[in-house]
């Protein structure tokens, strides 16, 4: 799927809006990836990774209903698990990514497509998105 996101993202000729339900898991992840592909410092991604925490918390009264599935977790909890976004959990990820791009084994499976998406999709970006 993310494949797919960096495709559109290189070809349609619109706005594009993505999101998911706290903004920082899928959505920071496509955006992390949208951003390392087009040569953004790590920094500035976990950064702006983090802003998310400060954004959702204003929002904590729409998430109530998610308190139905996780009973054994209070509210303060549960909006503190799935809110906040903390730079190191971003700076881990795009480590990862990058130190084990080509490994084979089971568990990291998911490293071999995103290298080829970063391959196929990398210059189309920068062409489509940068300003020189």
């Amino acid at each position: 799927s993310f494949a797919r996101f960096a495709q559109v993202m290189t070809t349609t000729n619109t706005p594009v809006v993505y999101g998911c339900l706290f903004g920082k898991d899928r959505t920071g992840i496509a955006t992390s990836l949208l951003l390392n592909m087009l040569d953004v410092h790590d920094e500035y991604i976990a950064a702006d990774y983090a802003k998310t925490t400060h954004h959702i918390q204003p929002l904590a009264e729409l998430f109530r209903d998610l308190l139905d599935h996780h009973r054994e977790s209070t509210e303060e909890e549960l909006f503190q698990h799935f809110s906040v976004s903390h730079e190191s959990v971003m700076v881990a990820f795009l480590e990862y990514l990058r130190a084990h791009p080509e490994n084979a084994e089971a568990e990291n499976q998911l490293a071999r497509p995103l290298q080829a998406m970063f391959e196929t999709y990398r210059e189309p970006l920068k062409a489509r998105l940068l300003t020189r």
